[in-house]
């Protein structure tokens, strides 16, 4: 995988695992990140995108295998860099507000199967770079589109 910061490939590279796995039909497209230094700590990077395409996972099989889908993509936009998580959600899905969203403790999943710890973990960890997170809800897909400026 060519994608120019060896921990993302490295995690994309396990997501196709569990993407085949799972049965998701999961794409990815990085453009405009070979050799680039970002300023943030790649550990960051993983765990940021990492929690993004887990959630992602986790919703993508509430449905049929032939409705799984997930995409990934990453580019640079002048002096940012632009990170992208796309899936469905349930038909109805109407998305409130970004405060619930990222709560502590905020789940879809059911009881006892997730601690809703993942996107506090992001929000956090782009905030900490003076990143923005936007949140949109359009056709029956959730996007996740992050922005963080590099050093």
């Amino acid at each position: 995988i060519r994608i120019g910061q060896p921990a993302i490939a490295a995690l994309i590279q396990s997501k196709i695992t569990l993407a085949m796995r799972t049965k998701v039909a999961f794409t990815y497209e990085f453009s405009g990140l070979d050799g680039l230094s970002m300023g943030v700590k790649s550990v960051d990077l993983v765990k940021i995108i990492g929690n993004l395409i887990d959630n992602a996972f986790d919703e993508a099989n509430n449905f049929p295998v032939e409705e799984r889908e997930v995409s990934v993509r990453g580019w640079r936009d002048g002096n940012d860099v632009k990170i992208s998580v796309k899936n469905r959600v349930i038909p109805g899905f109407i998305l409130v507000d970004n405060t619930t969203l990222f709560s502590i403790g905020y789940s879809t999943k059911g009881d006892g199967e997730h601690q809703g710890l993942g996107l506090p973990v992001v929000k956090e960890r782009v905030e900490y770079y003076r990143g923005t997170i936007e949140v949109t809800v359009e056709d029956g897909f959730i996007c996740f589109l992050l922005s963080i400026p590099m050093q």
